[in-house]
């Protein structure tokens, strides 16, 4: 259902690390942060896009993580910190230039880490105090600087491999390579070259990790464009559902058609329009920020109407939603 590694046909990378803050847990109105990083990926074109939607303030959270974010121009870091202590605590990007909490250095230009902390000035903290965070911290700092300015994909990969010559270890020892880890991913987001080295199904991890090369298949805008429209018109239930304040709501044309989809409440009244244009065969999706509507039950209703080899159709229907605050 959701993503913790993923990337896109436009070379977007994204991967999750949850950072933790001691903060009271709840799931009441949250959102799913897994599940929200897929649909971003899925439905946007930049690394500021993705960025935007999974820190947008409506999307509520359950727990504070990180978010590593590169395309084939930049890398950043996706803090989305919104509980703890801090003097200036916030969900914005991380650059290789980005100020730092006193204490803590990068010093690296064309090149950004992570681990599973906070870094920003004026986010909380949780670095500093923890010996898996600072330790491995220092030897991907390390490793990086054994390698020069530039790095080969080969090196890069070394550098994930890194353990202090004993094997993967605690995280508290500095292993870069350690228990831990459920696999590596190396992504060369220009030609979406893939290698991934797994744990093994027995859960023992080998001395040295073993990379496999994962062949992707990569689509050009004609051959997505000639893609087999949906046998059927269809519309799909909106998720989620209940919802608060948005949803998405998704449907499929067989044709070019002219769309119109509408909201209404239980009474029958027309409160939104979503969607009124002609728009191509295929899957589409269209997201309802319902911030300003009261709860309650909600309609909306898909209308297609398409004129193909000089004959007209037509497709109408209606599905039930429930707005919950």
């Amino acid at each position: 259902m959701g993503i913790i590694t993923g990337f896109n046909d436009e070379g977007i990378f994204a991967g999750i690390l949850d950072s933790p803050t001691g903060a009271t847990y709840s799931s009441m109105n949250k959102f799913s942060y897994t599940t929200d990083l897929r649909y971003a990926l899925e439905n946007c074109t930049t690394l500021t896009e993705v960025a935007d939607y999974v820190t947008d303030p409506s999307r509520n959270y359950s727990f504070n993580h990180l978010i590593l974010l590169s395309d084939n121009q930049t890398s950043k870091v996706l803090e989305n910190n919104f509980s703890g202590t801090g003097t200036n605590i916030r969900r914005t990007l991380r650059s290789d230039t980005s100020a730092l909490n006193p204490g803590i250095t990068w010093g690296y230009t064309d090149a950004i880490a992570t681990v599973n902390s906070f870094l920003l000035l004026g986010n909380h903290d949780n670095h500093t105090g923890a010996s898996y965070n600072t330790n491995r911290w220092t030897s991907l700092k390390t490793q990086l600087q054994n390698y020069g300015e530039t790095v080969t994909l080969d090196e890069l990969k070394l550098i994930a491999s890194f353990d202090n010559d004993n094997g993967p270890g605690s995280q508290s020892s500095g292993d870069i390579y350690n228990s831990g880890n459920q696999q590596i991913v190396i992504f060369r987001p220009d030609d979406l070259y893939l290698e991934v080295a797994f744990k093994p199904k027995s859960g023992i991890l080998p001395a040295d990790p073993v990379f496999e090369n994962i062949s992707v298949n990569i689509f050009t805008s004609v051959e997505k464009n000639s893609a087999k429209p949906p046998k059927s018109f269809k519309l799909e239930q909106n998720y989620p559902n209940p919802f608060n304040p948005t949803t998405v709501i998704s449907y499929k044309l067989t044709v070019n058609s002219k769309i119109v989809l509408k909201v209404y409440d239980l009474l029958g009244r027309e409160v939104a329009t979503l969607i009124n244009e002609m728009q191509s065969a295929g899957e589409h999706t269209v997201e309802w920020n319902a911030e300003d509507f009261p709860s309650g039950v909600y309609f909306y209703r898909l209308q297609a109407r398409q004129q193909t080899g000089g004959q007209a159709g037509s497709y109408t229907e209606t599905k039930r939603m429930i707005l919950l605050k």
